[in-house]
């Protein structure tokens, strides 16, 4: 089921929990986002991404991190793609990134505003 917000909406956040599993009979654990920067890439389905911001790490240790949209992210309806691209970075700073791994595409309905009338004798 894709998740969905109203056209207009800035909350609530997109959230994540990352996981990963190191062989194919290994449970998925949290990945380790320490030293992982996490940005979120967004757009039309189908389509190339019009968005690239970076996620907030929230808990590293439990993989999760999320992306606070801003006014105009979510200012059209329609039926769009997020993807993740985590970037490995190396213990020093001044050393390029270890590495890029890109999350499968996922689905994000984005519904029409409702419009709110007043209550019947109100």
């Amino acid at each position: 089921m894709p998740a969905t917000w109203q056209a207009g909406d800035t909350l609530p956040p997109i959230r994540f929990t990352i996981t990963v599993a190191r062989s194919i009979t290994e449970d998925r654990a949290p990945m380790d986002l320490t030293t992982v920067a996490v940005m979120f890439r967004f757009g039309p389905k189908g389509g190339q991404a019009t968005l690239e911001g970076p996620c907030t790490v929230d808990e590293p240790l439990a993989g999760t991190c999320h992306y606070d949209w801003a006014k105009a992210d979510l200012a059209e309806s329609g039926e769009f793609e997020g993807q993740l691209v985590l970037t490995f970075l190396a213990e020093d700073p001044e050393d390029p990134p270890l590495g890029v791994q890109l999350s499968p595409p996922f689905e994000i309905v984005v519904a029409r505003s409702m419009a709110v009338a007043p209550a019947p004798g109100g």
